[in-house]
């Protein structure tokens, strides 16, 4: 009998906690959605990515590599609610979705205990080398070649941004910032991309105002620059000086977050924009789908693929 007392109290406890993992992972799942397009899955360098190319694609059009931080690249599909394939068709780009090197991106957080780094695999090379190859096939612009990445997505963004600014013209990253000084491993080219990032308030895995970075107290990431400091450090680069911030129209659809965008910019227009989510959490804004409810809100004032594609000049053909 007393040693049913103790059994009970480990399946109750063992209940409780797969309750809470539940709601904590609980989350929307995207709709699907209608596109005109062709996805097919194709290979680089022995690496698996997924290609959208719209029905019409005229030439000199430009490309959007989409990274996620999940293992594998359908799921950069599902976490951007499948919103760049709409855009795709909506503005005549092509889409490709790279998967990354046994999971998980070799960013430039030096303490990254993930296979890529333990093997030297160099994301900058080949994520630069599939552009090109893209471009090659597609008959693009090499001057209108983008990266869109949500976390450890977005920090390997932010690794190419600094180590091959040649090799792309614009980047956005949404929960991702650069690391602090001797917690990164990228060697900076002092030549300028233009960057947009969205950055949560409350985001408990890339804390919008810097410090140590960790899997909720579990594998450690080291120290992160703060959202504000990302953005200075490429608008120094950018010698863009004049700043102003002002705030998105509310959602009025329940949602408690407000966005405040930040712009740093030179004569010729912005070059560093900061969408600065007050109140929200680890997430990618957009209209199709929620992140785990235990990541934090997800502001629906922002759609996130959209503010990208409008920053990267990706506009849909004139007369259409």
């Amino acid at each position: 009998m007393f040693l049913l007392i103790p059994l009970f109290v480990i399946l109750a406890l063992c209940l409780l906690c797969a309750a809470a993992a539940g709601w904590f992972m609980l989350g929307r799942a995207p709709a699907a959605v209608k596109t005109v397009g062709q996805l097919s899955e194709r290979e680089h360098q022995g690496r698996r990515y997924l290609a959208y190319v719209p029905p019409t694609l005229a030439p000199g059009a430009g490309v959007v590599l989409v990274l996620h931080g999940g293992a594998r690249a359908e799921q950069a599909r599902r976490g951007t609610g499948y919103r760049f394939e709409q855009l795709a068709d909506e503005r005549g780009f092509v889409v490709a979705y790279p998967q990354p090197f046994e999971g998980a991106w070799n960013d430039s957080r030096k303490l990254l205990p993930v296979a890529a780094r333990q093997q030297g695999v160099d994301d900058s090379a080949y994520l630069a080398s599939l552009a090109q190859a893209l471009v090659a096939e597609h008959g693009l612009d090499t001057r209108r070649v983008f990266v869109f990445g949500h976390s450890s997505g977005g920090q390997m963004a932010l690794r190419l941004a600094v180590e091959r600014p040649d090799a792309v013209q614009g980047v956005a990253v949404t929960a991702a910032c650069l690391p602090a000084p001797g917690n990164d491993v990228a060697t900076h080219r002092r030549r300028m991309v233009p960057v947009l990032m969205v950055n949560g308030t409350v985001d408990p895995l890339t804390a919008f105002n810097g410090g140590s970075q960790s899997l909720f107290g579990f594998s450690p990431r080291g120290e992160l620059l703060s959202a504000r400091a990302t953005a200075e450090h490429f608008a120094a680069l950018a010698q863009a000086p004049n700043h102003d911030s002002e705030p998105l129209p509310m959602s009025g659809k329940g949602d408690s977050t407000q966005v405040i965008r930040h712009r740093w910019s030179v004569s010729a227009g912005p070059r560093v924009e900061l969408y600065e989510v007050r109140g929200g959490g680890h997430a990618l804004p957009r209209p199709n789908g929620r992140g785990p409810r235990g990541l934090g809100l997800q502001t629906a004032a922002l759609d996130a693929p959209v503010a990208a594609c409008d920053f990267f000049g990706l506009q849909a053909p004139s007369g259409s």
